[in-house]
């Protein structure tokens, strides 16, 4: 009896929910057709994305992605994944169309070394500056994208998955020199 159960559980089509929280971390989870209409208003206001387990290269996924859980009061609790799952997640749920017109480029396997300024006025782009997050996130290490006047395109070194940002040249520290 616990045999046919469990088979007739594992044919049953199943709904993922997928996508990134607010600080990037990938997030999935699997749940029963059954819970499919509490799962698409959780993703909805949770802002992911949902997929049916209709394709075959999402079938094959199935089995890596944990199981989410409904909460009475309506709201989903989707487990974090690891990036590489959810890239494989993302890929199979594209469109055939959207798949065949991206191109992701080079992958970076490390980050440009990039040398510090030695004043405010001579940063320029590739050059290593710290940027003061706020009090309780402390100083951090970005990369100089460009610069417009006195305004400067950043993004942090350790942290290449965040989106570039822009501030005032002086809103930034210089890092130690380094002797030549």
């Amino acid at each position: 009896m616990t045999k046919s159960a469990g088979h007739a559980q594992a044919s049953a089509r199943e709904l993922i929910v997928f996508g990134l929280d607010t600080a990037g971390k990938p997030k999935a989870g699997r749940f029963p057709e059954k819970h499919a209409a509490a799962a698409m208003k959780a993703a909805k206001s949770l802002k992911l994305s949902v997929c049916a387990d209709d394709k075959p290269s999402i079938a094959d996924l199935l089995k890596k992605i944990p199981v989410g859980r409904l909460h009475a009061q309506g709201k989903a609790f989707i487990p974090y994944i690891k990036r590489d799952l959810f890239d494989q997640i993302q890929t199979a749920a594209a469109p055939a169309s959207l798949a065949a017109k991206s191109n992701p480029g080079p992958a970076l396997t490390e980050a440009p070394i990039a040398k510090p300024p030695r004043s405010w006025d001579d940063i320029a782009e590739g050059h290593l500056v710290l940027y003061h997050e706020g009090p309780r996130d402390g100083w951090w290490e970005s990369v100089v994208l460009a610069r417009d006047g006195e305004t400067l395109t950043l993004k942090y070194r350790d942290f290449s998955r965040y989106p570039a940002f822009q501030c005032h040249f002086r809103a930034v520290a210089l890092p130690y020199p380094i002797s030549e």
